[in-house]
């Protein structure tokens, strides 16, 4: 017989580790384009391009912080969903366990 605490805490466990790995590869593909742009920033093709073209682009300086600051809002989405699935899966397990224990 499935045991449902035992049912509950693997799949627990799994979206965990998929919401872990998801942030992970969202973080480094941040970390990378954030390190590309401040290789651009003391590049010397970058620095000789006109000053409206470099406007355009944007502060790499800046890019680098709204980049972060959007990592930051996307593991804070995360971690609510996190909770929020965990309580869902709480109350479904006192409820399996109710109606396991009233068999």
């Amino acid at each position: 017989m499935v045991n449902p605490l035992e049912l509950e805490h693997k799949v627990r466990e799994q979206t965990l580790d998929a919401l872990k790995a998801g942030s992970t590869a969202y973080i480094e593909a941040v970390r990378a384009w954030n390190e590309r742009l401040a290789s651009w920033r003391s590049n010397p093709t970058y620095l000789e391009l006109p000053l409206a073209v470099r406007a355009g682009l944007g502060d790499p300086r800046a890019m680098i912080e709204q980049n972060f600051t959007v990592a930051t809002q996307a593991l804070e989405l995360q971690r609510h969903a996190a909770q929020e699935w965990l309580t869902a899966m709480e109350k479904a397990a006192e409820a399996a366990g109710r109606q396991y224990r009233a068999r």
